[in-house]
């Protein structure tokens, strides 16, 4: 078998002829977004090819995994990224409650999971991290990884491999927090109903298919087998309850971090993520629906797309200069960086509202920057898909209101979170459209509600059946089945000019 090496460290990964890179170093353990499944049009899995053997196509130092042969031989740099999952150096907020040991704190988003060690005793966070969930290999959004499961020869390799590394990634929390790696602790985990059930181990053959029905859905917080990431058997683990087959455990730990359960003012919580997922709260009820905005808002799909990680555009300042995270040079674009773009091509009138860009050029798009390696840049199809997105965004907030008999101008207290909309700019997404400007009382940016909200119920002694309360509360409905979806959907495609 053929081998090339890794940078640092000289490391040796076999390949199969005719292997791509990508799938050679998956194999071997690294993790890439896969952000346009392979098609080698985001440059996500980008890697530099630090010395080669021979001579190939002239000088070539960063080339696509997923397109590019493995050769043996070569010595090859995965260029790092660093994560902004909007989870890391959480405060919390709220007063503990003396209740036990040490906890541990999942989040498993579909893009990114995130862990917080939470000292049950005084309050304090001993530790963090975030990582890209292994399972890109599988696709970037949900319904591929669904299709993915779909094949009972492939879903083990999901079990295993988010697994596997949330069991890595509590042992380095201990070892950093100087905990014996045998410290008895308790687990807490939330996610969306697929990302829980390939964490279970259990098979939904339903949930990939409308009406989108989930086993777990009404189960509780159910009781996880601590060897499935090699705890031992005192160690009390347990998943956060999950309400629907699109309301999973993420949503309803999200409810308890912003309060939506006691709020006194009509209060919407907008959750952007792979899928977007809305829960107004009013008059005592909560109302939960999940809209189809496909993932755009995290970057998939899009033509220079990718996550919210080192080197992604993530705003485009006052001055019109793209910015990315981390300062790092430019390799693609995130959601919060798409959202920004849109509204500063909306303004200057390089974009219609209709949604067609105005200039017509011969390559119907619009440059963002000269990268380093290649140009990024926004074209019409990039624009439809976000044009998309807010549309569907934009009708779940309009039924939720009808709902629960409420008029489009009533002001809400506006909660964002997400991994997208804790970045995002509140006024450009007013501006757009995406958040209706007339209910607007106050918006606030939550960065991991989720994670927040399973720390919440670790810190107190009632936690998890206060989770399974707000569970048991939430109604939800589906929007295609409403009478007038497609009306409403209808009238929000367009970009308003009112609020620019």
């Amino acid at each position: 078998m053929n081998e090339f090496y890794t940078e640092p460290g000289n490391v040796p990964v076999p390949f199969k002829a005719g292997e791509t890179y990508k799938t050679a170093l998956e194999r071997f353990g690294t993790i890439f977004p896969g952000n346009c499944g392979g098609k080698g049009i985001c440059r996500a899995c980008e890697i530099e090819l630090v010395d080669r053997t021979f001579d190939f196509e002239g000088e070539v130092s960063h080339v696509q995994a997923c397109r590019t042969l493995a050769v043996d031989g070569d010595r090859v740099s995965v260029i790092p990224m660093q994560i902004s999952s909007g989870s890391k150096s959480l405060s919390l907020s709220f007063l503990p409650e003396p209740c036990g040991r040490l906890a541990v704190a999942v989040d498993i988003g579909t893009t990114i999971v995130a862990l917080h060690l939470l000292e049950r005793e005084t309050g304090l966070l001993r530790g963090e991290t975030a990582f890209l969930n292994p399972q890109a290999f599988a696709g970037a959004d949900v319904m591929s990884r669904l299709a993915y499961a779909s094949n009972v020869f492939n879903f083990p390799s999901l079990h295993r491999s988010i697994c596997q590394a949330i069991a890595d990634a509590i042992a380095e929390l201990l070892k950093k927090s100087e905990y014996p790696p045998e410290t008895p602790l308790d687990l807490l985990v939330a996610g969306n109903s697929a990302m829980l059930g390939f964490f279970l181990g259990i098979v939904d053959p339903h949930l990939g298919f409308a009406p989108h029905h989930s086993q777990l859905a009404g189960l509780g917080a159910l009781k996880i087998a601590p060897e499935f990431i090699g705890m031992t058997a005192e160690c009390d683990c347990r998943a956060v309850p999950v309400v629907s087959g699109f309301i999973g455990g993420d949503t309803v730990a999200a409810v308890m971090a912003c309060g939506l359960a006691d709020a006194v003012e009509p209060t919407l919580l907008i959750d952007f993520g792979s899928n977007c997922e809305l829960v107004l709260a009013s008059g005592g009820r909560l109302v939960a629906t999940s809209c189809a905005a496909g993932p755009a808002f995290e970057g998939v799909g899009m033509s220079c797309g990718m996550p919210a990680v080192s080197g992604a555009v993530n705003r485009i300042d006052s001055y019109g200069i793209a910015r990315t995270i981390g300062s790092f040079p430019v390799r693609g674009i995130c959601g919060s960086g798409y959202l920004s773009l849109l509204y500063h091509f909306l303004k200057n009138g390089m974009v219609r509202p209709d949604g067609r860009i105005s200039n017509e050029p011969a390559e119907n798009s619009l440059t963002v920057v000269e990268g380093e390696y290649r140009r990024i840049y926004l074209d019409q199809s990039d624009v439809r898909r976000l044009q998309l997105a807010k549309a569907a965004v934009r009708t779940g907030i309009s039924m939720l209101l009808k709902y629960l008999q409420l008029s489009e101008d009533t002001p809400l207290k506006i909660v964002l979170t997400g991994s997208f909309g804790a970045q995002i700019d509140a006024n450009e997404a007013t501006a757009i459209g995406l958040i209706p400007a007339n209910t607007i009382a106050s918006v606030h940016l939550v960065g991991s509600a989720a994670s927040m909200g399973t720390l919440q119920a670790l810190s107190r002694k009632d936690g998890i059946h206060q989770l399974e309360l707000i569970a048991s509360r939430i109604e939800v409905i589906n929007l295609a089945e409403e009478a007038d979806f497609q009306d409403n959907y209808l009238n929000y495609l367009t970009f308003d000019e009112a609020d620019r």
